[in-house]
């Protein structure tokens, strides 16, 4: 089974199809397709090394030069969005019709049942991008994540440490941005943190100091209309009282 990379016309690529019937299970038709042929236009247009067009080579079958997907018909579909002429493939030239309908529809399946990436899995390939000095749009096109978050992420992934490889790309973004706000107690919080924690240590942090505003508030006031607050030791009720509402008006 012959096969090479070569640059075709977008003009001369087609579904595959045997007779009449369309070998892709994929409804490419659907309502909720729109968006996701519009991330993958984003992200070849992002693609440096190949100006648009798609990260991983689409699977062709030469059938009397006219090109048949046999695996690739969404970025097929982005490439026309976004207007490329031309682009890259791996094409076959010598599977019969029983051959290109059985690898056809095994590729196809195996790309409609590809599991999608974790968080961490995504937190991992945003490092490494960052790593490699990619720039800012190729990040965010790639991970599908909001241009402005990535010098966020930049700075967390900077301050991580040791938890780096567990870390997804909020999880960087909440350490980059305490580290931006100079929160140095955040910031220690959220690194000494483990992928199952760091919430909860976000949540805490805040949490405390939401407490501790409340009661300066509530104690400010107090104070104002001359109300004293018992905080010795043998009587604590003024304080657990403090402790109690929620804010000063309360």
């Amino acid at each position: 089974m012959g096969v090479r990379i070569e640059t075709v016309s977008i003009e001369d690529v087609m579904p595959f199809q045997i007779g009449e019937v369309k070998m892709n299970p994929r409804d490419t038709g659907a309502k909720d397709m729109g968006g996701f042929i519009d991330d993958l236009a984003a992200q070849f247009r992002a693609n440096k090394v190949r100006p648009g067009q798609p990260w991983f080579r689409p699977i062709l079958w030469e059938d009397g030069g006219i090109y048949q997907i046999i695996d690739g018909e969404c970025r097929y579909l982005a490439m026309r969005k976004i207007g490329t002429k031309r682009f890259e493939a791996e094409v076959y030239d010598d599977l019969d019709a029983a051959e290109a309908a059985r690898a056809a529809a095994q590729a196809m399946m195996d790309t409609d049942l590809k599991r999608p990436l974790t968080a961490e899995e995504r937190g991992r390939g945003v490092q490494t991008q960052i790593e490699l000095e990619l720039d800012d749009e190729t990040i965010a096109a790639s991970a599908r994540i909001d241009r402005k978050r990535i010098p966020r992420i930049r700075r967390g992934a900077a301050r991580a440490g040791s938890v780096i490889d567990q870390m997804d790309a909020d999880w960087m973004e909440a350490i980059g941005e305490a580290e931006e706000a100079g929160d140095a107690e955040l910031v220690e919080a959220l690194t000494k943190a483990s992928a199952s924690t760091w919430r909860t240590a976000l949540s805490q942090v805040r949490a405390k100091r939401d407490a501790e505003e409340r009661k300066a508030a509530i104690l400010e006031a107090l104070a104002w209309a001359g109300i004293a607050v018992a905080d010795g030791n043998a009587d604590m009720s003024g304080l657990r009282y403090v402790s109690s509402v929620s804010t000063a008006d309360d």
